[in-house]
């Protein structure tokens, strides 16, 4: 079980990724908000943060470099409508929407373990 960060700009999404990380036993956190997504990262310190990387006024990848730029050092995970790899740097990760439980699954447990 991880305690996971959770930010999507869709109130469905961040349900329904919600919803998901639950069923697989993990503690959600879950914002529209990026200052309470930046706020909840360094106040509560997740083992991970799974990005919407499409959001108004603020893209994931922005998101990420103002959460880098905090100190915060926690393993993140863009997700995103496009197929194509993000150049996220070290300590990131990107998972194509839509995706099953067993590929988030998949991908938490070989960032937690590494």
């Amino acid at each position: 079980m991880a305690h996971i960060l959770l930010i999507d700009d869709s109130e469905f999404a961040l349900e329904l990724i919600k919803e998901m990380l639950e069923e697989l036993g993990h503690v959600v956190a879950a914002t529209a908000d990026p200052h309470q997504f930046l706020q909840i990262a360094q106040t509560q310190k997740p083992d991970l943060a799974l990005v919407d990387s499409v959001m108004p006024g603020i893209s994931g990848e922005e998101l990420i470099a103002k959460l880098r730029q905090s100190g915060e050092i926690l393993p993140v995970v863009l997700i995103s409508a496009s197929e194509e790899p993000l150049p996220l740097g070290e300590l990131s990760w990107s998972l194509p929407k839509p995706f099953s439980p067993e590929e988030l699954q998949a991908l938490i447990f070989q960032i937690l373990i590494r």
